[in-house]
């Protein structure tokens, strides 16, 4: 091809590049400039084929050169140091990580507020993001200990805190159907949030760990399931070095490993009122109340057991799709006292 047409193709996509990504640095989160440094890395990546194509005798004289090797050499190293985890190149990313999230949202973003709080003990608040395949999910949110140790639930979408589970619903009809039938109708169902349930350790009469209709969970920590991007203001008196995980899942999710072809022995998954997707996500962050730090992150880490029957972490992502799309953040913040 034309190697000045290619040459003006690629300068144009790595500027629009490099622009995107200086945006991204200094400005707050946006989907479009994202959407914007993914599509054109790719038109930049399909010019530099045609680039090197028309260059490439020229291209092997610059790798005779001693400077270039060096500039090789330093990238690669810079490369394999950021993939390693090495301790100066981690403490420069937890300051861009600190310094990402406290930049002001786009204004278009609306957040619900979710009001758990007390008037003693640390407040936080955590700022959920809703990404693509965000549908009404169960959550719950809780505290452990550093050594991994349950302490407390903060929050638990009603319909998994009640109990309030039935046979027969699908994704046309599941909102009308939970609103006009009778909780004593519950049937078995998929435990949609299971490390939470198992880590809170508590197992009742029908051999589960969820909460039954007959034994709900406080309404003090009971929230109606969001429908949107949503802020949690929350309150934990327990301990100042801590663990926050979330976890959240949403029903009719079904992909290529997770569908009614799959686990065709467990009845519990193809007969619960979760019907038919895949597993939870586990969400989780370290937090010192007295470190500075005034913002964290929340990774997730994890899926929970697809039919509930163990309260195992699973600590791959590789055969979840759209579930790791519910959430497009996480984050934490410490409110000041």
């Amino acid at each position: 091809m034309k190697k000045s047409l290619i040459s003006v193709y690629v300068g144009a996509s790595f500027l629009t590049l490099a622009a995107s990504g200086v945006y991204a640095f200094f400005a707050g989160y946006s989907s479009t400039n994202v959407f914007v440094h993914v599509l054109f890395g790719w038109l930049f990546l399909f010019g530099v084929v045609f680039h090197l194509r028309n260059n490439i005798s020229s291209l092997f004289r610059y790798f005779k050169r001693v400077d270039t090797r060096i500039v090789l050499v330093c990238i690669s190293a810079l490369v394999f140091a950021i993939f390693a985890g090495f301790s100066p190149i981690e403490r420069i990313q937890d300051w861009y990580k600190e310094y990402k999230i406290a930049l002001p949202r786009e204004q278009s973003e609306e957040f619900v507020l979710y009001d758990f709080s007390t008037e003693s003990g640390h407040k936080i608040e955590l700022e959920i993001l809703a990404g693509e395949h965000f549908w009404f999910p169960q959550m719950s949110i809780w505290i452990e200990d550093t050594l991994g140790n349950y302490v407390e639930s903060l929050m638990v979408t009603y319909s998994t805190s009640k109990g309030v589970f039935y046979s027969g619903r699908t994704k046309y009809n599941f909102k009308q159907l939970d609103k006009s039938l009778d909780t004593g109708l519950r049937k078995i169902r998929v435990d949609a949030l299971p490390y939470w349930s198992h880590k809170r350790g508590v197992k009742y009469q029908d051999g589960y760990f969820s909460p039954p209709p007959d034994q709900p969970l406080p309404d003090g920590i009971t929230g109606a399931t969001p429908q949107g991007s949503l802020k949690l203001k929350l309150t934990t008196d327990s301990l100042s070095h801590f663990r926050i995980l979330l976890e959240v899942n949403v029903a009719f999710d079904d992909n290529e490993y997770f569908s009614e072809f799959d686990y065709p022995d467990d009845t519990l998954y193809h007969g619960g009122a979760g019907l038919l997707g895949q597993p939870s996500l586990v969400y989780s962050s370290m937090v010192a109340i007295d470190d500075g730090k005034k913002y964290y992150l929340m990774d997730p880490i994890g899926h929970g057991h697809h039919s509930g029957q163990t309260g195992e972490l699973f600590r791959t992502l590789e055969r979840l799709t759209t579930a790791t799309q519910i959430f497009e953040r996480v984050i934490v913040k410490l409110e000041s006292k």
